[in-house]
């Protein structure tokens, strides 16, 4: 897979992407659209995780799945 070869890459190039931003976009969709609160995530593709953390922090419970085993590792790295 594509994302394996350059997961080690995967967060410099991105260093500069408001994960936060875009985060609060979509806790601000969830508030809109759900007739409930929402408390569980499901991150399809959730690579380095750099989306799961800020919601992790907010309190809300997030399973991340994804193809590159590279990018769970990362992503298992930054969780601990």
């Amino acid at each position: 897979m594509v994302f394996g070869q350059y997961a080690q890459y995967y967060d410099t190039i991105y260093k500069k992407k408001n994960y936060k931003k875009e985060c609060a976009y979509l806790e601000g969709l969830y508030k809109k659209y759900s007739q409930n609160k929402i408390r569980t995530i499901l991150d399809l593709g959730c690579g380095t995780a750099s989306h799961m953390i800020p919601f992790i922090e907010k309190g809300y419970q997030v399973t991340g799945i994804d193809a590159s085993a590279q990018m769970l590792k990362i992503a298992s790295d930054r969780k601990s």
